[in-house]
């Protein structure tokens, strides 16, 4: 919009100044939308936060009424079961009064079960963690393992980070922090998933081999059609449908992430990147930021390393900045 203004002041062309004025007004509108979307956004996650929260309060209460109730009905339970038990195990009765008794027995014991299979679920609702996006999630318990009964063998296959990389820590969510928070828990992250490096690779087992004749031909006529239509847009913007021309982008880049050119070609993360940064463009970008996603789709043509990687990461963050 910076850049419009500009224009607008240079311009003593009446017809151009409408189409600028024009054109500011519409990114005006664009910008008090997108903001208003976010208002929107934040407002419903109060809200689910708020119901969350509710939520959380009933089933504590819930669960103090179900504890209450067990005990009352286990004294019950407790002298029907006396009475039965002489039944069971009295000579002078007969045997179907007997196998009656039994009968009797084992509903108590079902309904026992019952009942502790739903203080075990409320509790779990009880002492729940409410998620940055509003969901109560259900207290976990045993290495990340839900505390509701889970599938046999569940426990094998789910581990935390902190449990992979050796370390009896979890780290918290930075939601609503300082900066320094996030900072601070993303090196520790990647500290962590340092550590855990072997015991990730030793649980997805060998890698698959890498295909052979380098970076596919499918791959490289997809990264050369998005250099040719980003540095096509970015010196002649009004040649361009911007609406049309994103979606053209955007799959050609799905294709390029979906062709590795082997297990350590890190093409999907920087695909990622660049998509994320597509998104982050304004309805009719400028071409400084045109220029930056056409040089960085030219690594396409090439497996993508980890300098790469970091490289347009730090690029992608600064795009908004050069409008």
């Amino acid at each position: 919009m910076a850049l419009l203004q500009r224009e607008l002041a240079r311009t003593v062309d009446p017809v151009e100044r409408l189409r600028l004025q024009a054109q500011i007004e519409q990114e005006r509108n664009s910008a008090a939308k997108t903001y208003g979307g976010e208002l929107t956004k934040q407002l419903r996650t109060q809200e689910s936060i708020y119901d969350a929260l509710n939520k959380q309060r009933d089933a504590a209460l819930g669960l103090l009424e179900l504890q209450i109730r067990d005990r009352q009905e286990a004294r019950k339970e407790a002298r029907q079961l006396a009475g039965l038990a002489r039944v069971v195990n009295g000579g002078q009765f007969s045997a179907e009064q007997r196998a009656a008794a039994q009968d009797q027995i084992d509903l108590i014991r079902v309904q026992q079960q019952q009942r502790q299979q739903k203080i075990r679920e409320t509790s779990a609702t009880a002492g729940g963690t409410i998620s940055a996006t509003g969901q109560l999630l259900q207290s976990v318990a045993g290495g990340g393992v839900p505390a509701a009964p889970a599938p046999p063998g569940a426990a094998a296959r789910v581990a935390t980070l902190g449990e992979l990389a050796g370390r009896k820590r979890d780290v918290p969510d930075p939601f609503r922090m300082q900066i320094g928070a996030w900072m601070t828990y993303a090196r520790e992250i990647d500290d962590m998933l340092r550590a855990a490096l072997p015991a990730i690779i030793g649980r997805a087992g060998p890698a698959a081999p890498a295909p052979a004749g380098g970076v596919p031909e499918a791959r490289r006529a997809a990264a050369e059609r998005l250099a040719q239509l980003l540095q096509l847009a970015a010196t002649m913007p009004d040649v361009i449908d911007w609406s049309v021309a994103r979606g053209r982008l955007d799959g050609d880049l799905a294709a390029c992430g979906s062709a590795p050119a082997g297990a350590s070609d890190m093409v999907a993360a920087y695909v990622a990147l660049l998509r994320a940064g597509l998104a982050m463009l304004p309805p009719k970008p400028a071409a400084t930021q045109l220029g930056l996603l056409q040089r960085a789709t030219t690594r396409l043509s090439d497996p993508v390393d980890q300098a790469a990687l970091n490289e347009l990461s730090a690029q992608v963050a600064s795009l908004p900045a050069l409008a």
